[in-house]
């Protein structure tokens, strides 16, 4: 009886370990074969669609006419003023002209439009022409909104609403466009070098000397080009109806300065010495002299 209850006994330990092994216990041994399983875990990828864009953008195009509200030849005058503003006043311009506003406010829905024609970069304006709730919008980024001032602008609204509810689109366009004009015409100071008085001086020695026909741009340069081709670009811009001009273009962000006319690109090294320093307004006194232009405030 001893044997067999001790028996029992062996046999309730083997279960019981054998129990707990599929529990707790991991083992083994060189003459055991380890089998893994591999839990392969998928997750689901979820694309977006992409966001329908409000404007088709086109190179030389500058009125978008989504509502379809101009002839053709209202549009082509349109489009050659907006271009004219947007090579001689340097200032990235648009029009855009819808319908239905897709659930943005009329403000929002011109910002959203100026990003996708000028991927939000550069100083510039777009006019909004909504006819979905009747408030038409002008969007102004950098320059314009420094130099339009509310009252002009208020002005400029109420004499061209006068035009847009009489059926009258391009007047009303015109007028509101024609803003951009209280801009600098020869100093485009996008990386805000200067204050308002060193901004008056250099914009009327230009102007004082428009048969020279020079111009200076100033950025802080945060696209992938390199300053000899955004100088290139800007120069392009200006240049554009063939007129012969020269121009002095300085990075803030590398402290890098571009002289350009027809004869290319070069540089100046008491230029890119005083630029280097961030003596920008001798740097532009210095470039006046380069080009037979002597300021009246130049030390």
């Amino acid at each position: 009886m001893k044997k067999f209850f001790g028996f029992l006994t062996l046999i309730a330990v083997l279960v019981t370990a054998g129990c707990s092994d599929n529990n707790s216990v991991n083992y083994s041994s060189e003459n055991d074969t380890a089998f893994q399983t591999t839990a392969i875990v998928t997750e689901a990828v979820i694309t977006q669609p992409a966001e329908e864009k409000l404007v088709s953008v086109s190179e030389n195009n500058y009125i978008y006419d989504n509502a379809k509200i101009l002839s053709q030849e209202d549009l082509k005058e349109c489009n050659n003023y907006a271009g004219w503003i947007n090579s001689k006043l340097m200032l990235n311009t648009a029009v855009v002209t819808t319908n239905k506003l897709e659930n943005l406010t009329p403000e929002k829905y011109a910002e959203k439009c100026y990003n996708e024609i000028f991927q939000g970069m550069g100083s510039g304006l777009l006019l909004l022409i909504n006819n979905d709730t009747n408030k038409d919008y002008l969007y102004k980024q950098g320059t314009p909104a420094l130099y339009i001032t509310e009252q002009s602008e208020k002005d400029a609204f109420f004499y061209a609403t006068k035009s847009i509810v009489s059926g009258d689109y391009k007047s009303g366009i015109l007028e509101l466009l024609s803003l951009a004009e209280s801009c600098p015409k020869c100093v485009f100071d996008n990386g805000s070098l200067f204050n308002n008085e060193q901004l008056l001086e250099f914009e009327s020695t230009l102007a004082m000397h428009s048969d020279i026909n020079a111009f200076v741009v100033t950025t802080n340069n945060i696209t992938e080009k390199s300053n000899a081709e955004l100088a290139k670009n800007f120069y392009d811009r200006y240049s554009s109806d063939g007129k012969s001009c020269k121009m002095l273009f300085i990075d803030k962000k590398l402290g890098e300065a571009v002289l350009t006319d027809d004869s290319g690109q070069k540089s100046n090294d008491k230029i890119s010495q005083l630029v280097k320093a961030n003596d920008y307004c001798n740097a532009v006194r210095e470039y006046f002299k380069v080009i037979g232009i002597v300021s009246g405030s130049n030390p």
